[in-house]
């Protein structure tokens, strides 16, 4: 069944609310910009890696242990979200992480960083990141009314393509000076700046007095998204659909870049360049999904999102030339970007407000739990090679098929259920 909105074609082409007061635009801004430093950071890290070890599995380790944190620091960081509202977690986290990202500048620009470090560094900033990303997200729904969070999660991600785009080139050329310290710089700067913007938003403050926190009653609404999320069926088969699949593609970008510096011999630039390309068609996709959800749904868009992905994992499995790693690539971002889009804006309207940041940090918490995993056995697979890696991308892309047809049967029937206003008799 079609999910369609309230409203007609004029509501539906205004800007969101928060958009004409200017307080989206500035939080837009601010995101924006945070995601500009992460996209030449995702980018550099692993070649800052790959040059000081020439290891996949030292990349996979440090990539793994960037996703680690998000399985418990989104949740708490979620709590406090609800509790409090965003603006405090978003100025403190965007402070904390542009702090270590400069001392992780410094250290690589002397010469000091070794992989325990680095390790240290990457799971603090991490979690730094993970309350981010679920304070960004608990924010959206303050802001934007539910009838348009599509539209917003759609503006959101078209900027974070186009700094998709931007990242992987910025990076390619980053990454040689200095060592890569100038390339994680930038991502310090990134995380200053949005500090800035992000303090002159109004509207995410908790309404009325700050109510006092500690640690029993962060547990308590803990427990408590926790068990909304289990009863809020479209939450729960969305966390499967997106966990099932990360287990398989997390490994799929450090694998990419491995195939391309290790077995095609690819420079940092024409890494950085191939990346670069696979991001500008997502941009089509990102800018039709506003009408692809109107014409199918929250649960088919999903559904073929994690088909687009499951092609991606059937083209790394035979990494032979430049140009299958980079259909492969492109598979991967706009299959994400379709199915992250819909899953972010489904799961917003069905939790509201005061849920969405514990919503948002459990659906994430336990998503890149999935990255993590699937991550670290890419890189031991890799690193062990005898057609392993094939066999477990192959294997990929059978499971992604099994969650497509999940996503369009069940999830689009609760999705249906739960979104449709209930009427009297």
């Amino acid at each position: 069944m079609t999910l369609h909105t309230r409203g007609g074609a004029d509501q539906d082409d205004a800007p969101p609310p928060g958009a004409r007061s200017g307080a989206f635009a500035r939080f837009w801004t601010a995101q924006t910009t945070s995601q500009l430093g992460d996209e030449v950071y995702t980018v550099a890290l692993p070649l800052v890696v790959f040059a000081a070890t020439g290891s996949a599995a030292a990349m996979s380790l440090v990539f793994g242990l960037s996703m680690a944190p998000h399985v418990l620091a989104g949740i708490f960081g979620g709590a406090v979200t609800d509790r409090r509202g965003p603006r405090r977690l978003l100025v403190t986290m965007s402070l904390a992480a542009g702090t270590l990202m400069a001392l992780l500048a410094a250290m690589v620009w002397a010469g000091t960083l070794n992989l325990a470090l680095l390790a240290v560094v990457t799971v603090l900033t991490a979690t730094s990141s993970s309350v981010l990303l679920s304070s960004y997200e608990a924010a959206v729904p303050r802001l934007v009314d539910g009838e348009r969070l599509l539209k917003a999660n759609s503006r959101l991600e078209l900027t974070r393509t186009l700094c998709a785009v931007l990242g992987p080139a910025l990076a390619g050329a980053l990454v040689a000076p200095a060592h890569g310290a100038l390339a994680i710089g930038v991502n310090a700067a990134s995380f200053l700046l949005a500090t800035a913007l992000i303090g002159t938003v109004g509207g995410l403050d908790a309404p009325g007095a700050v109510p006092a926190l500690s640690p029993s009653v962060i547990w308590d609404d803990v427990k408590d998204g926790l068990r909304r999320a289990w009863q809020l069926r479209p939450i729960r088969l969305g966390i499967m659909l997106s966990t099932g699949s990360n287990l398989f593609t997390g490994s799929l970008e450090i694998y990419a870049i491995y195939s391309l510096r290790s077995h095609l011999h690819a420079s940092a630039q024409t890494v950085g360049l191939v990346m670069t390309g696979s991001s500008l068609f997502t941009l089509a996709a990102v800018s039709y999904l506003p009408r692809l959800q109107k014409h199918l749904g929250y649960a088919r868009g999903m559904a073929l999102g994690l088909a687009a992905l499951g092609l991606a994992c059937a083209l790394m499995a035979f990494p032979s030339h430049l140009a299958v790693v980079a259909a492969a690539l492109l598979a991967s971002t706009c299959g994400a970007v379709t199915f992250n889009v819909q899953w972010r804006a489904m799961r917003q309207q069905v939790a509201g407000p005061a849920l969405a940041g514990r919503i948002s940090g459990i659906c994430r918490g336990i998503a890149y739990a999935g990255v993590a995993v699937g991550a670290w056995t890419g890189g031991l697979l890799t690193t062990l090679s005898g057609g392993g890696t094939r066999a477990y991308l192959l294997a990929g892309a059978a499971a992604t098929a099994l969650l497509v047809t999940t996503a369009l049967t069940a999830l689009q029937r609760h999705v249906s259920h739960a979104l449709t206003p209930a009427t009297d008799s």
